[in-house]
């Protein structure tokens, strides 16, 4: 056999940064690296509704209190600076409750980030992942639906334009098999597509 030399070497593969299990009350705060064009977030809501009796275990649990969720938004505003690039998008998963005028939790929301990262432009309707499966919370079975959707925030610095336009809704199952609040790839990706390019 011939042996064919080429004058292309050939390509390493793309290093991928490893995962890091911290806190990113102190991960953001100390970050140096290059910034992002686009921060995807999913903080825990701070409805302490998530605990052991909802899935059965203690050691799915994880901190869930409103003063926590604050001092992880804060920190989000107040290092965003530091960690987002000048033209860059921003998916902020959030308790629905934020579109209810008046309700504690919008009220103080939107107070952060008016104050604290006055240069993000919100889109007007926000994302939202329908549970195909129908799982949810019922949080008063005698008075209200069972809640099966969850709500995310897509924002803007620099007046970043998207990749491609699909749909502000997705239907996709939910997975508990990890953590309680997974949130499912083909959703992921769905809307990840509008917003992820070469760069």
């Amino acid at each position: 056999g011939e042996r064919v030399v080429s004058d292309n070497p050939p390509v390493p593969p793309p290093v991928l940064e490893p995962v890091q299990a911290v806190s990113f009350l102190d991960w953001a705060s100390s970050y140096s690296g290059p910034k992002f064009n686009l921060i995807h977030c999913d903080f825990p809501y701070g409805n302490e509704i998530v605990g052991p009796k909802l899935f059965g275990s203690e050691e799915r649990f994880y901190d869930n209190d409103f003063d926590l969720y604050i001092a992880l938004l804060e920190t989000l505003c107040q290092q965003l600076p530091r960690l987002a690039s000048l033209s860059s998008h921003l998916m902020y998963w959030c308790s629905s409750e934020i579109m209810t005028p008046g309700s504690k939790y919008g009220r103080e929301t939107w107070s952060r980030f008016s104050r604290l990262a006055p240069d993000l432009e919100f889109q007007k309707f926000p994302l939202i992942w329908i549970k195909s499966d129908e799982r949810g919370i019922a949080s008063d079975s005698r008075r209200g639906p069972r809640h099966i959707y969850e709500t995310c925030l897509l924002a803007s610095l620099g007046s970043r334009q998207i990749c491609r336009v699909v749909s502000d809704a997705y239907s996709a199952p939910t997975d508990r098999r990890l953590h309680p609040s997974c949130k499912p790839e083909p959703m992921l990706r769905h809307f990840f597509q509008m917003l992820v390019d070469e760069t």
